[in-house]
């Protein structure tokens, strides 16, 4: 007989603090794009660079959230920063989510990430910095920019394992 294990579950957050409507200022290294479009929840929307499309160019997207908030997960939805990375600010310094401090899963195809640090901070700034693209030389962009603090997680680990009882085998 041979056990199936198949770990399932669904994680639950709280509000999305980065979202434009809590009336935190966007920020970005191409000052003349429109940095609120990573932030106002539509998909469908993005920011995009403007005139740092070699690879090399830095660039970074930021939300002050003009007040402390208190956070453990940051989600960046739809991006061709290959080399992507989240930060908060510490009140002295910009911290980076690291392996150290955070568990880091990127999709395969590098366009989405997520990070969920070990512990929640509080932080009145996040961002996003990065250099390279998925595609070589390209407009960088992001489509979201999300920062929650996770209110709970439901794990379900069914097990499948069958059963033959005398019952059964009479026909």
């Amino acid at each position: 007989c041979r056990r199936h294990n198949m770990a399932k579950g669904l994680r639950f957050f709280g509000t999305d603090y980065a979202e434009n409507a809590f009336g935190g200022t966007p920020d970005a290294s191409s000052r003349d794009t429109f940095a609120l479009f990573a932030f106002d929840g539509l998909p469908g929307t993005k920011w995009t660079s403007s005139g740092e499309d070699t690879d090399g160019d830095d660039v970074y997207l930021e939300m002050d959230f003009g007040t402390d908030r208190t956070i453990d997960s940051l989600f960046v939805y739809n991006t061709n920063i290959k080399d992507i990375e989240a930060q908060y600010y510490d009140g002295a310094s910009w911290v980076t989510c690291n392996s150290s401090i955070a568990t880091i899963t990127k999709s395969v195809d590098l366009a989405h990430l997520f990070v969920k640090l070990g512990t929640p901070v509080t932080t009145q700034k996040i961002r996003i910095v990065g250099s390279d693209t998925i595609v070589t030389d390209s407009e960088k962009y992001v489509s979201l920019f999300h920062a929650f603090l996770e209110l709970g997680q439901f794990n379900y680990f069914p097990g499948f394992e069958p059963k033959i009882t005398p019952k059964q085998n009479v026909f």
